[in-house]
């Protein structure tokens, strides 16, 4: 739209071009003209400031920016507010004020409050430096210009408040002194400048001086303004009566314009006026101005505390009596009796009621009167104990509870009970632990145990604490019982449960028992001095020192006609072994009677030394700890006639030996003996050698009955492989092997079960050498760990004359096998490979440990249990330990193996070593990862025989397995046996695989681990049906004669 003149409403009226700002009608460069044509009008005194003040006004882009303008000094009502630095700054009111964009025309915004910072010996100051300093304050802070104070000739620049909001927001704005209270600009200062110009006088110069130093304390500004207050200020006067006995004048009385009180939004001080207060009068005396300073200094002017608050002083024209001004509820923490504050907030005076307990004392022996009153001189509190004669009279009930050879405690009811402070006064049969109305109390008395009173028992009470907040023992009181005369401390009921009643000490568990108290105790009550050997003697007390616990055994010296129905059940050549009856029996602590007790007619065993010499090592042997895994024993005893020295140990120890022979048992746990269990086996093989070996590993392994087997005890023979030494089969064994049953204490068949007979091919000539690989197979013991595969026995073809090894029968087969049935490789994930790896190198860790080599691992020889996958650790075996080759061969130069599966050392004739087994084993980390036998896509022959000594391996894909795993693989399978690892240490590694990858958190979680395991598995489960493994005609996984494929290799001295 055009106005009438043709000129759009847009445009500037004066250059005819749009407007910089339209809805303001402002034009930039017609207001920078406008400026400079007012440069002439105004000057500094300085080209440089002047240059400088021009270049900031050209600096406007919109009609909100501030004109930044030389300002005459005179401007402004100067009063310094607080420093910034070197810098003065002033709050102050600028009579013109700044200029502003109006209608259509700048315009000034006068009496505006603007902040003076004074640059500070600034006439020296360079352009630049005050150039840039201006620049910042106008960016940060929006600087209104510049001015100078005509005297120091000082540069002052001319800022917003908002300068001053910012950084001296803290200050207080009349003395320039930081705020006490700066949420609420409260200057203690200012404020105490403000009372003494403001000061009521009461005309007396004392008084005058006590308020004044009354208001010195005043901190915040919610504290009371202690002050005069003229009576007349005060109407509608109430006499307070029923308080303080007389003692004391009160009034309530209501205070016209009423105590200054900060008003945290005008920021002043005003009154609150026509409020309650109390007020207390304060007789004539002739010291009252030093009583009435020393009272109110009794009182508080700090609303925060819990001390009665006081708000000043004011004086009865007519009596001239002083009378100090408190707030309304003062009688509520005033003392009736003696007109004193109170001593906390109970209503409570210490004071008052030390002087009403004090009559109360009624025994008629000073010193325990003595030690009541001081007692009760402790009491702080209404709700602490209060310590009393209480006469024996008020007991009822009173009946025996512990007598445990060091004190006497008895239960009684008390008629009343304690005294509590309760509605302003001392009551009885109130129950405060649950707030209940009780006419007795259950109480404990411990007796002291004589009537004369001792000085050691007053200060032993005094030990006690009445403290309301002590959690330990609560004493009431004493008394004195009118039969024997004893006197009795009164406790708390129970108390005994927590408290020895002998020292006092709290008990350290739940038995009741005190160490320090009980082994004294057994020391001066159960030690038989005149057992005529001093060795003796100390070796009793040392053990009984022992005692910790009230379960540990009591060591003692026992009589030997103690003992009935002594039967002998077991000797050697050093000790002779009976089991026997204690009459009276061993001493144990009895929880409830709080005392040790005997148990009789238990049966012990006695271990009767043949020799005394060494009689205290032997002792020292055993335990008194009833927790501990070793024999206990209970104390020494000695035969009369013999002389002999006899331990007395638990029953338990007796049935070391066998029942039937008196000799110890091979196996304590199977209660096993060798020499009583020895099979005596109907059926033997005919062949000396064979049946000499049969009984040598009878003689050596205790749980394993290795035994020759008629061929006809076998039926359902199946064939399951054949190898290159030797075919496989399943059969049922009728009678089935001999397991030994410790629980009744005999050998039993496990008929008709499965087992695998390996039919050793041209084993009729069998070697010695081989015999010895068989007993060195069984005699290390491999039956514990569950790792190594179990043989039963041997027996022999009746046709061919082959002997064949009876082992044990794993349903799934070997690897080989297991992996390629029943979908096991599609489920066979990075989890269960770890723990087949896991149970195979633990297998061969224990091998290893046992100076052995398997010389044959591979596939084809680890078993598994079951038919699926993997479900427990005992889930795998290794069979085949020490068992490669021809068994009739003698010749040490003939190598047998699986190629792929041979180290390269072995391959040029080396012998066999544990290192070559962990070269087999990274073979088996490849099938286990990728499900492919090494080397199956190429002949076995020559060739691979010299690749593999020359450093081939089979090839690998990053994704098919984690880096982690891949380089422990290249470790196994290094050409340098010295570069493998040890068993030990591949174990290690394996679990720590295992444990960073299972789901279950374990101490040896790895991160970085677990994530390289689940980027395997993903890849694993994209391409497990993908897997088609295709292998070579030529390639042969089972093992054979290496030798023709060798020959250039065998004097080859290559490391």
């Amino acid at each position: 739209m055009r106005s009438l003149f043709g000129i759009s409403n847009n445009k500037c009226v004066v250059c005819y071009e749009t407007y910089t700002n339209k809805q303001y009608k402002w034009c930039k460069s017609c207001q920078i003209n406008y400026l400079k044509q007012k440069f002439p009008d105004w000057t500094s005194g300085d080209e440089k400031i002047d240059k400088l003040i021009q270049r900031m006004q050209i600096k406007i882009d919109g009609p909100n920016d501030i004109i930044f303008e030389w300002i005459p000094y005179d401007q402004f009502n100067v009063k310094e507010t607080g420093k910034d630095g070197l810098s003065t700054v002033y709050l102050v009111t600028w009579k013109d004020g700044p200029l502003y964009w109006g209608k259509d025309e700048y315009e000034r915004d006068s009496d505006k409050t603007v902040v003076l910072k004074s640059l500070g010996n600034s006439q020296s100051v360079t352009l630049n430096e005050r150039n840039d300093q201006s620049s910042k304050w106008y960016i940060d802070l929006k600087i209104y210009g510049m001015t100078q104070n005509p005297d120091t000739k000082d540069y002052i620049l001319v800022l917003t408040n908002k300068y001053f909001d910012d950084y001296f927001k803290g200050y207080c704005v009349k003395c320039s002194i930081i705020y006490d209270n700066a949420q609420y600009k409260w200057c203690k200062k200012c404020q105490l400048d403000y009372f003494e110009r403001n000061f009521i006088s009461s005309r007396n110069d004392e008084i005058d001086d006590l308020i004044q130093n009354m208001q010195l304390k005043i901190n915040d500004y919610k504290d009371i303004v202690f002050e005069w207050i003229p009576y007349n200020q005060f109407a509608q006067f109430n006499n307070i009566k029923g308080v303080g006995m007389g003692l004391v004048n009160l009034y309530s009385a209501v205070w016209k314009d009423g105590p200054l009180v900060y008003d945290t939004n005008t920021k002043k001080y005003e009154r609150c006026s026509n409020k309650l207060f109390t007020l207390k009068y304060f007789n004539n005396t002739q010291n009252v101005i030093n009583e009435l300073s020393n009272e109110i200094e009794e009182y508080s002017i700090d609303n925060n505390n819990n001390i009665l608050n006081i708000y000043g002083i004011s004086q009865n024209p007519n009596t001239k009596e002083y009378i100090m001004v408190f707030e309304s509820n003062y009688y509520e923490k005033y003392c009736e009796r003696c007109g004193k504050i109170y001593t906390n907030m109970y209503k409570w005076c210490k004071k008052c009621q030390l002087i009403y307990l004090k009559g109360k004392v009624t025994c008629e022996n000073e010193q325990i009167n003595g030690l009541i009153q001081e007692m009760q001189s402790k009491i702080n509190n209404p709700k602490d104990t209060v310590f009393e004669w209480i006469s024996y009279n008020q007991f009822s009930e009173v009946n025996i509870e512990i007598d445990n050879g060091f004190s006497i405690v008895y239960s009684a009811k008390w008629k009343g009970g304690p005294l509590y402070w309760n509605n302003k006064k001392w009551t009885r049969g109130f129950d405060r632990s649950d707030s209940q109305i009780s006419k007795s109390k259950k109480v404990s008395l411990k007796c002291l145990g004589n009537s004369q009173i001792m000085t050691d028992d007053l200060n032993k009470v005094k030990k006690y604490s009445i403290n309301y907040l002590d959690s330990n023992i609560k004493l009431y009181g004493m008394s004195q019982m009118t039969t024997t005369k004893d006197y009795v401390l009164v406790f708390e009921s129970k108390y005994h449960d927590k408290y020895c009643v002998n020292c006092d000490k709290l008990y350290i568990d739940n038995y009741k028992w005190c160490k320090l108290c009980q082994v004294d105790y057994l020391t001066k009550n159960f030690m038989d001095l005149n057992i005529g050997n001093e060795r003796i003697v100390d070796l009793i007390k040392e053990m009984q020192l022992k005692v910790n616990y009230p379960t540990d055994i009591v060591f003692e010296w026992i009589l030997f006609n103690q003992f009935s129905n002594i039967r002998k059940v077991g000797k050697d050549e050093h000790i002779t072994v009976y089991s026997a009856t204690w009459k009276d029996g061993p001493l144990k602590y009895n929880t409830d009677k709080r005392k040790y007790v005997r148990y009789p007619n238990q049966v012990f065993a006695l271990i009767c030394l043949n020799s005394s010499q060494n009689i205290t090592n032997k002792v020292r042997e055993y335990s008194i700890n009833i927790s501990a895994t070793a024999f206990k024993i209970y104390g020494i005893s000695q035969n009369p006639d013999t002389k002999c020295y006899a331990m007395v140990l638990e029953d338990r120890y007796c049935e070391k030996y066998c029942k039937r022979c008196c000799k110890e048992y091979t196996d304590i746990n199977y209660k096993w003996c060798k020499q009583c269990q020895i099979i005596s086996f109907p059926n033997w093989s005919g062949n000396e050698k064979i049946d000499k070996l049969i009984k040598e590993i009878q003689h050596y392994n205790l749980y394993l009955a290795f035994e020759w087997i008629p061929y006809n005890q076998f039926v359902g023979i199946k064939e399951m492989s054949k190898g290159g030494f030797s075919t496989v089969y399943s059969a049922i064994w009728k009678n089935g092997p001999l397991c030994y049953d410790g629980t009744k204490g005999k050998w039993s068949r496990d008929s008709d079960k499965i087992v695998v007979l390996k039919c050793l091919f041209n084993s009729q000539n069998i070697t010695d050498k081989f015999l010895n690989k068989i007993k060195l197979y069984l005699t290390n013991d491999f039956e514990k760990s569950g790792k190594v595969l179990k043989m039963y026995g041997l027996t022999q073809n009746p046709i061919t004359k082959d002997y064949i090894f009876v082992l044990r029968y794993t349903e799934g087969g070997n690897f080989n096998y297991w992996i390629n049935n029943n979908n096991n490789f599609k489920y066979f994930n990075w989890l269960i490979k770890l723990k087949v790896l896991d149970n195979t190198i633990r297998g061969l860790n224990e091998i290893h440990q046992k100076k052995m080599v398997h010389s044959d691992l591979h596939t084809g020889n680890i078993l598994f249990k079951e038919i699926y996958w993997v479900s427990s650790n005992a889930s795998t075996y290794i069979s085949d330990v020490g068992f490669c080759g021809d068994i009739s061969n003698e010749d040490e130069t003939k190598i047998y193996g699986v190629m792929p599966y041979l180290a390269p050392e072995v391959l040029k004739g080396k012998p066999y070593t544990q290192a070559a087994d962990i070269y087999s084993f990274g073979m088996i980390m490849y099938f286990v990862a990728t499900g492919k036998q090494p080397f199956a896509n190429r002949e076995h022959d020559q060739n691979l025989a010299l690749d593999i000594c020359e450093g081939v391996r089979p090839e690998t894909s990053d994704q098919e397995m984690p880096k982690c795993y891949r380089d422990l693989m290249k470790k196994c399978w290094d050409s340098d046996p010295n570069n493998r690892l040890k068993a030990s240490e591949i174990e290690k590694l394996i679990k720590l695989f295992h444990d960073s990858y299972c789901p279950i958190e374990t101490e040896q979680d790895d991160d970085e681990i677990e994530e390289q395991f689940k980027e395997a598995e993903r890849y694993r489960r994209t391409n497990s049906d993908n897997y088609l493994p295709t292998v070579h005609p030529q390639a042969i996984y089972t093992s054979r004669l290496l030798n023709p494929f060798t020959p250039k290799f065998i004097d080859d001295n290559v490391k």
